[in-house]
């Protein structure tokens, strides 16, 4: 469970359905059951899909975030919409533009950033908050 974050691509098959089902995840519970190792999980769907039911067996395949990959400071990152999580990067000509990420784990006051940022570009670490008046908080 700590390689797992809200946003995360799953797929989600249902075998009494013969369907497969690109879903996300919604939330989910750190805490593992240690007798039965089974831990909560919340996704939500990409598509309605009928004669679903509370019950049904499925099986869920995630792509979860290895723990090398692309980290900035957790000060850096605004939520904007009470969901939307937005850092402001350096372009060539000096301006900043606001740009939308897709956020993984937090740990030790950096973030893991899964979609949106490349390496070696330059952001604002300090001081976003005064870019954009429009965010409610930092992450």
């Amino acid at each position: 469970m700590r390689r797992v974050a809200v946003g995360q691509e799953a797929e989600v098959e249902l075998p009494a359905l013969a369907v497969r089902i690109a879903a996300k995840v919604e939330n989910f519970s750190p805490r593992v059951e240690p007798e039965s190792r089974r831990a909560q999980l919340y996704l939500a769907l990409s598509k309605k899909t009928e004669n679903l039911r509370a019950g049904m067996l499925a099986q869920v395949r995630l792509q979860v975030v290895g723990e090398e990959g692309l980290s900035i400071p957790v000060a850096a990152v605004l939520i904007k919409d009470g969901k939307r999580r937005v850092v402001y990067v350096e372009k060539a000509d000096g301006k900043f533009e606001a740009r939308e990420v897709q956020t993984g784990r937090n740990r030790d006051g950096r973030v893991v950033i899964l979609q949106g940022l490349a390496p070696g570009e330059k952001i604002v670490v300090r001081g976003a908050l005064l870019l954009d008046t429009q965010a409610e908080q930092l992450l």
